[in-house]
């Protein structure tokens, strides 16, 4: 029983309080002050749910009358319904019923909170609640009608410590009985809203399952609101054009932010654009040896005005050397030893652009005064490409070597 000076927990057949020595008596609630006046209010409940449509005003004041004496204000406290439900909460708390206590909670309309994701967010999640022995329902502090409070205090199966929860409760608009409202749970620390910021482009999704929309920030980032989710551990996968997908596990909890913007390139676009590399320098050397005009020249790839303007520039300095002076000139140029001087293993994508480089070695004949030779050298090509409009482009020549 409980203390009548400190409140603290004795069990039946102790005297004297352990914790502050008061005489114990007998002062629990009656038995019809609990488990009768529940029956009375399960009674009187079920009529009034069954016959609420064909009951005059008259008639549902006698009930109350009649529910009034039999049992007292404990029933009182149960047609409001808010006493009920911290009560049906605290049961399924204890019985680990999660299906049940999920029909006590006040959350938002959002699929991302459906019976089947509460359910198994509290089993990830039920280490973390008590194992309740005896409890004891108090309402706490003051009500104002919409919102009722309560404090539930409890004793833990093994231990003599009382200790207490705290629930808030708010009135439901709908689903109300006569003029009796409905209370809930209120979920506020249960559920939020997390920002995630990504690529434009980028695919979001949360447990599996997309999330659409998003708007743009001042960076020209996506940035999404998650629907309403439970606070905890939650998969987030997201997937950019070209790149290697990101997954990882975040801990949502109220104002939570996160961001992934950093991206590397999938094996097969990298090695894509290396290739790309190679065959343009096996095209632009040789028919430099050849004296050949750029318009001419089948590229491998496309280019921006901008570095078209560039590339064109550099094959000029090329032909330039290769047969600008009267005495030498340079023919029949031919690649090989070519390979990628880039760090395969992890490229980062840059919405600006993305280096690669190749390196090689090129044999060429040259003939100075007459007197022809064949010899060897080594060249560098420097690209960089862009994703424009779905296609790489190169957006700059960082350098050619020769």
């Amino acid at each position: 029983m409980y203390c009548p000076k400190c409140g603290k927990w004795n069990e039946e057949e102790d005297r004297f309080c352990s914790d502050c020595g008061e005489e114990l008596i007998d002062n629990q609630p009656a038995v019809w002050e609990g488990e009768k006046a529940n029956e009375a209010w399960e009674t009187v409940y079920a009529f009034l749910k069954k016959h609420k449509k064909k009951l005059c005003t008259g008639l549902v004041v006698l009930i109350l009358a009649v529910a009034v004496i039999a049992g007292g204000s404990a029933i009182i406290r149960h047609f409001v319904g808010s006493e009920r439900v911290v009560k049906q909460y605290v049961e399924a708390m204890v019985e680990r019923d999660w299906s049940a206590m999920y029909d006590t909670l006040a959350l938002p309309e959002a699929e991302s909170l459906s019976r089947e994701k509460f359910v198994s967010y509290m089993e990830t999640n039920a280490m973390e609640l008590p194992d309740i022995a005896r409890y004891e329902v108090k309402e706490a502090g003051e009500s104002d009608g919409l919102i009722r409070r309560y404090t539930i205090s409890y004793v833990s199966t093994g231990s003599s410590t009382e200790q207490s929860i705290s629930l808030t409760l708010v009135q439901q608009a709908e689903n109300q009985l006569l003029f009796f409202p409905d209370y809930k749970i209120a979920t506020d620390t249960m559920v939020c809203e997390p920002v995630i910021t990504a690529l434009q482009g980028a695919t979001v999704s949360v447990d599996g399952e997309m999330v659409e929309g998003g708007q743009e920030n001042e960076y020209g980032e996506l940035v999404v609101t998650l629907p309403p989710q439970f606070v905890g551990e939650h998969t987030i996968s997201i997937t950019y054009p070209y790149c290697k997908p990101i997954e990882t596990v975040e801990y949502f909890m109220q104002e939570s932010a996160t961001s992934y913007t950093s991206f590397e390139l999938d094996e097969e676009t990298a090695q894509q654009l290396a290739d790309t590399t190679q065959q343009l320098a096996q095209v632009l050397y040789p028919a430099a040896g050849d004296e050949a005009e750029l318009a001419d020249l089948s590229l491998p790839c496309a280019f921006t005005d901008e570095a078209y303007t560039q590339l064109n520039t550099q094959y000029g300095y090329m032909l330039e050397s290769f047969h600008g002076s009267s005495t030498r000139q340079i023919s029949h140029v031919t690649l090989s030893q070519i390979s990628n001087t880039t760090d395969m293993s992890v490229i980062p994508y840059d919405p600006a652009g993305i280096y690669f480089e190749t390196s090689f070695e090129y044999d060429y004949t040259e003939t100075y005064r007459s007197e022809t030779n064949n010899y060897s050298s080594y060249g560098y090509l420097g690209v960089r490409y862009q994703l424009i409009d779905g296609t790489w482009t190169v957006s700059s020549i960082d350098y050619m070597n020769y």
